[in-house]
């Protein structure tokens, strides 16, 4: 019956495990000599999308010269092609979601400009889903340093300047509060390789950790509090399961690791 019962709420949290992936678009605006010229460019993560081409999610293959005059600024995303063994200029580059939470995705940003022009580059939306995020210039990586999650634009003065990258590190959860209480009792705080529980009352708990199977592959017990490490689980959906030792309540919460 225990098992039956795991097994359940893990089919009713598996079922919202979309709203963890949830798309993520973030899209770059080019100001030249402060007006926006240019809004075609966004990147972010799709799970549906590889590190290749993804004609079906947006990114197209442009050829790579300047288009016509009279943009006086424009932009393309850049990234390798397997398929066709090559890079691809885009306005849009969606990536995988990270295997791990402490992997580093990098975008490359191509900026074309009339002479004269001064370039700025603003962003919106990135503190929802981002740990990191820096932009900087591909030559040397110290010419611009901009930690976007601190600003949404940057000015850059030196005209000499075309070539970007931007570098970012997911949450681990794209949907997951930093902290969330399971009913009054019990509080989790999610970090990338662990979680904290903390109980309001000083008396011991149980906590257990289950696969998608119903399979118990951690537990233990702690009085107040316990930090949890899950570095070496294989990513997934688990339910962590919180239990009062002396009365028998019992409290759930869906983990997602990827």
């Amino acid at each position: 019956m225990k098992r039956l019962l795991i097994l359940i709420a893990l089919i009713t949290f598996y079922k919202q495990i979309g709203i963890c992936q949830e798309p993520i678009r973030i899209r770059l605006n080019l100001f030249g000599n402060d007006t926006i010229v240019f809004n075609k460019l966004v990147f972010g993560f799709d799970k549906d999308a590889t590190n290749g081409l993804d004609t079906g999610l947006g990114e197209v293959d442009l050829p790579p010269f300047v288009p016509p005059s009279g943009y006086g600024i424009y932009g393309v995303l850049v990234f390798y092609d397997s398929a066709s063994g090559g890079n691809v200029w885009s306005y849009t580059d969606l990536r995988p979601f990270p295997a791990k939470s402490s992997d580093t995705i990098k975008f490359l940003l191509n900026v074309f400009r009339e002479s004269g022009i001064k370039l700025k580059i603003s962003w919106f939306g990135l503190n929802d889903y981002f740990r990191y995020a820096w932009l900087v210039d591909e030559y040397l990586g110290t010419l611009v340093q901009v930690n976007m999650l601190e600003t949404n634009f940057a000015t850059i003065t030196n005209e000499f300047l075309d070539k970007f990258y931007i570098k970012v590190v997911l949450n681990r959860f794209n949907d997951i509060r930093n902290e969330s209480e399971i009913d009054a009792k019990y509080l989790v705080k999610e970090f990338p390789d662990k979680l904290l529980i903390k109980s309001s009352k000083s008396t011991v708990s149980n906590y257990e950790f289950f696969d998608i199977f119903g399979n118990q592959v951690l537990g233990g017990s702690f009085v107040e509090s316990v930090e949890v490490s899950y570095e070496n689980f294989s990513k997934g959906v688990y339910l962590l399961k919180v239990s009062d030792f002396f009365n028998g309540e019992v409290h759930f919460k869906k983990v997602l690791i990827y």
